[in-house]
């Protein structure tokens, strides 16, 4: 049996629960298979995505040619970085706040395309493909489709059903790579990323240090004392964990200026 065949035999056993299951939608590779397997075997299911507002250009875009349903915020992204400073890998409050959210009303299965193969952290945490979380009163089974699914695996699926699938996952030939991911722009979750996703856009890096200025004003302490841009060079770098100024013998300001040829 192909992991195809497995797959699709697990969602037919979700058939009776049909508009009862929310399908998390991130509008990347894994959740268009996940989403197009549903409908190869007649199972209504609801795409829902979770608008980030920093979410890749052409993001909205897709999750609306597929039909998802798009759940607006009711805070921004920066207004998150005024109220609690920059996010880290240890500090994901960005995430808990507008993409860890609990399903919809009335929904009893909720769809995530992860997968143990993308990450060793992944393939430690998941161990079966379905598992009960609590949201608040409500009890909720997750089942996880495409969890023993390689990358090869679903490139191979979306070629074959021709899928078109975000505009980031194609290259300037307009080839499929599989090994791109979709996600928040500049996601402190991949410093390698960040650092990318800042260069190609810039104007976020202005941001950033304007609304963390912000949170410096409202909460002072010794964050206040701190250089904004210097709390923002680490933030790139990887150095927030081992800040002190000792660590800056330039003007962090001016570096970052040069480098993403951006006045700041």
């Amino acid at each position: 049996m192909t992991v195809i065949d497995g797959t699709k035999k697990l969602l037919k056993t979700l058939i009776p629960y049909c508009g009862q299951i929310e399908l998390a939608y991130s509008g990347g590779k894994d959740s268009d298979v996940m989403l197009n397997l549903c409908r190869e075997v007649g199972l209504d299911v609801t795409p829902v995505y979770h608008a980030t507002t920093i979410d890749p250009p052409g993001t909205i875009k897709h999750c609306r040619e597929v039909g998802a349903k798009i759940i607006k915020p009711a805070v921004t992204f920066f207004e998150l970085i005024e109220k609690n400073g920059l996010p880290e890998d240890n500090r994901r409050f960005c995430c808990r706040k507008l993409k860890e959210l609990p399903p919809l009303e009335g929904m009893k299965k909720l769809l995530v395309g992860v997968r143990k193969s993308e990450s060793k952290k992944r393939e430690k945490i998941y161990r079966e493909p379905t598992e009960c979380r609590i949201y608040g009163r409500r009890k909720i089974e997750r089942i996880y489709p495409l969890l023993y699914w390689s990358d090869d695996d679903i490139k191979k699926y979306v070629e074959s059903r021709n899928l078109k699938l975000h505009p980031d996952y194609y290259d300037e030939l307009g080839n499929f790579d599989v090994t791109r991911r979709l996600g928040c722009i500049a996601c402190p979750l991949s410093q390698k990323d960040m650092r990318k996703d800042f260069i190609r856009y810039p104007r976020f890096v202005r941001e950033y240090i304007r609304r963390f200025k912000v949170y410096q004003q409202k909460h002072g302490g010794s964050f206040s004392t701190k250089d904004p841009y210097e709390v923002m060079y680490a933030h790139i770098t990887g150095l927030n964990d081992v800040y002190d100024r000792s660590l800056f013998e330039f003007d962090a300001r001016q570096v970052m200026e040069e480098f993403y040829k951006i006045r700041l």
